[in-house]
């Protein structure tokens, strides 16, 4: 019986230690959302994000096919009585593309293009985020509010025929899920 339980022990530790591990397609390193009082009086949000496309996704951007990644930052105030409420919510819609006869990435963000000779410089232009308006001005703390900031590859703006191929490959689920952002208060 001993021999039996050692057998399985070894088989599923070498099960486990082979196993393939999926790394972190994006991953937040910095984020955190102030209330500014400078102009423009808005709540800004500032992040850093480490973006690991896959070579597949990367030879797909090479091919033409343009990649939209979203940003969502989300504020709610958290009651006790109720459940809570939503202060303001927005999206921000980043387009990557190449274009094979220029040898050029493209990058559309917020009604601004530039161009890149190398996608390394692209993506490092779509992992930082500085002072980003996602609402007007208002009070807000880390007693009272929560905010959730998310990142992801819109894999529904995507050709048809990539959509259907893309329900079993993990290479295309590129999200950071939802994050709790640091809320860094006016006096710091």
């Amino acid at each position: 019986m001993k021999t039996l339980s050692r057998v399985i022990f070894v088989g599923l530790a070498f099960i486990l230690l082979n196993a393939p591990v999926r790394a972190e397609q994006i991953v937040p390193l910095e984020v955190s959302v102030q209330a500014s009082e400078a102009n423009p009086r808005a709540v800004v949000f500032n992040g850093l994000f480490d973006l690991n496309p896959s070579q597949e996704i990367l030879e797909v951007l090479r091919r033409g096919i343009s990649l939209t990644f979203v940003l969502e930052v989300k504020i709610t105030k958290k009651r006790w009585y109720w459940v809570d409420r939503t202060l303001c919510k927005k999206s921000e819609y980043i387009r990557l593309s190449y274009s094979p006869l220029s040898r050029q990435y493209r990058i559309n963000l917020g009604g601004i293009s530039q161009n890149f000779s190398d996608i390394e410089q692209a993506i490092d232009l779509m992992s930082r985020f500085r002072n980003w308006k996602v609402c007007d001005y208002r009070e807000i703390n880390p007693e009272n509010h929560e905010v959730e900031a998310r990142l992801y590859l819109n894999t529904s703006r995507l050709p048809r025929p990539f959509q259907v191929s893309l329900k079993k490959d993990s290479d295309w689920d590129m999200d950071s899920g939802w994050i709790d952002v640091k809320i860094i208060s006016n006096g710091a």
